[in-house]
Parts: structure tokens; C-alpha cells; sequence
């Protein structure tokens, strides 16, 4: 169609003037203007898809909002991928050595070990993140970051109350952890999950030992743990006072870490038994005694509701 606007020829489609009202030689006049430009668009990019088109996953119906521009006015403006990440704080100060000059400050090492994630680990898991109901109230694009499994309000420590709205994800996570770690030393009793949100610096304050992170859907604008960018169908194993940042992305982003809770060990029997029917991974010495009396016959721990011996 570019083409016959450009020459005004139209040998293949004589049809257009009777059937669509379709006047070519008008479209090759216009076109002639030095203002108007014909450029070829990929199907990715065509902006009348979302008035003629199904969208089966969340990201393919977000990046066609996107292309329409509908989107919530107060973050349009900030929600730009960027080509690098610019920070405004204070550099930290340079130590003085005793003789004058200045201490190297030592670099930070590279915090996670990458694991691949074997594609059929994560078969559910899309389905299940789009059709969650996540609390929204984010300051960019109704952002969602939740706690799943141990967390610690003003009752003092407990299983998260969104825990049972989100059984089939938690399950499903806890699943693809177990297949790509199936080492049983390593615990967990909570997920962060950040859909979409976009921050400086996250941290986890009430988390210890070994974490596990990875990042899933299609986005420009990676998540970063310690500078280093997480890269898609990736487990990163790190520590968990590593802190994360969540720079400004376009697409659909979704950053999930499991980890093992201070609080762990102060869950009610009644809680711990359901973090082990959640699929969470916790040592027998860590929960309460009480808790661990339904599985007395073997000394294990709970990897995806199923018992692996230790």
C-alpha cells in the first residue's frame, strides 16, 4: 500500500475505488506534501491493534495501552526506560589513610551465583502472576510489592493474610525452587514480590542468610542487586542484605525473592503448619516443636508440600 501511494499505480487492487471508496490517486497527491512521511511499521508498533486484536497476556495489553498513550497521567512523563541510572545523592566520603593519601576504597564483589532456569519450571507461572489480583496503590503505574508467606505486623510475627489469595503462586514459585535448587539446606519462608514497581533502592531488612531472586516478563530497563542487572529466566542466588533497584522500565516487570524470615521461628504451630502446606522450605529446628509433630516420622523439610529427607 505504501507503494501505490507513492507512484499512484494501482494494478492489483483496482477494487478500492468501487468497494472501499478508496481514491488512490488522491492519497498520491497528498502524500506528495513534503510534511507527510509513509513509513513501514512492524506489527509490534501498529497502534490500531488494540481496537481489532485479542490480547491473551497482561504484557502484550500493556504495551498496547502504551502505544495509545492511555496511560495514568501522573506517571506518564517518569515511566521512560533510561540508558543508564542517574543518582543525585552524596558520594560517599573517601577514608584518609595515616599517611596522608587516600584508602582504595575496596569494590563491592559480585553478589549472585546465576542459575539457569529450565523453561518447563516456569510453564504456570505467567498465567498465574496475570490473573493474581495484586493490591495496587503503587506511585507509578498502580505498582504492587508484597510479602508472601512469614511477615510481621502489629500482631507480631504471622503468615501474611494475602498468603491464601495467592496459594497457587506461592505453591507454583516454591516448585520452580525446588527443581532449580534442590538442595535442601537452603531455606525459605517468605516472598517479596515486586510487580511493576519502580524505586531508588529496595531492601529486605527482616531477611537472613541466602536469597534467591530471578525476574520474569518482557521489559526494557533491567532490575539491578548490587549494580549487577538481573537477567530473565535466571535464579540469582545472593545474600539477602543485598539491595536492589528498581529503575524506571517499560513493559511489564515482575521481581520476586525468596527468603528465609527473622520471624520464622516465632510463628504460631497453626501458621508454620500452613507455611509448610504453602510449599516453603524450613528446617524442623527452625519452626516450633508443635509444628513439626505432623511430620515426626521423618527429620525433612518442606519443599513444595512434598517431604525431602535431609
Amino acid at each position: 500500500m505504501i507503494q501505490v501511494c507513492r507512484t499512484g499505480k494501482n494494478p492489483t487492487m483496482r477494487h478500492m475505488g468501487r468497494t472501499h471508496r478508496v481514491n488512490v490517486h488522491w492519497l498520491h497527491e497528498t502524500f506528495l506534501h513534503p510534511w507527510l512521511d509513509l513509513v513501514k511499521t512492524g506489527t509490534h508498533y501498529m497502534r490500531a491493534d488494540i481496537f481489532t486484536k485479542g490480547f491473551e497476556t497482561l504484557d502484550k495489553w500493556v504495551h498496547a495501552m502504551q502505544l495509545i498513550n492511555h496511560v495514568d497521567p501522573k506517571c506518564f512523563w517518569g515511566h521512560r526506560p533510561g540508558e543508564e541510572i542517574i543518582t543525585f545523592g552524596p558520594e560517599p566520603p573517601k577514608p584518609e589513610s595515616a599517611t596522608g593519601g587516600v584508602v582504595a576504597v575496596p569494590a563491592v564483589p559480585r553478589p549472585t551465583t546465576k542459575i539457569p532456569i529450565p523453561r518447563s519450571a516456569t510453564r504456570n507461572l505467567h498465567r498465574l502472576i496475570s490473573i493474581a489480583d495484586w493490591p495496587k496503590g503503587g506511585s507509578l503505574n498502580d505498582s504492587s510489592s508484597v510479602v508472601l508467606g512469614t511477615d510481621f505486623d502489629t500482631s507480631g510475627p504471622r503468615l501474611s493474610l494475602l498468603s491464601s489469595c495467592f496459594r497457587d503462586l506461592i505453591r507454583d514459585i516454591n516448585a520452580l525452587l525446588c527443581v532449580v535448587i534442590p538442595d535442601p539446606s537452603f531455606q525459605r519462608s517468605s516472598l517479596f514480590i515486586d510487580v511493576n514497581t519502580v524505586g531508588l533502592v529496595r531492601d529486605v531488612p527482616f531477611a537472613t542468610g541466602t536469597a534467591f531472586s530471578f525476574v520474569h516478563g518482557k521489559h526494557s530497563g533491567p532490575a539491578l542487586i548490587q549494580g549487577s542487572p538481573l537477567t530473565p529466566r535466571t535464579l540469582h542466588v545472593h545474600d539477602a542484605t543485598h539491595r536492589f533497584a528498581l529503575p524506571v522500565f517499560k513493559g511489564f516487570r515482575v521481581v520476586v525473592t525468596a527468603f528465609l524470615h527473622v520471624a520464622t521461628a516465632a510463628l504460631s504451630s497453626a501458621d508454620a503448619r500452613g507455611l509448610r502446606d504453602l510449599g516453603f522450605r524450613v528446617h524442623d529446628a527452625v519452626l516450633p516443636s508443635t509444628a513439626c509433630d505432623v511430620s515426626s516420622s521423618s527429620s525433612g523439610v518442606a519443599c513444595g508440600g512434598v517431604e525431602a529427607g535431609t
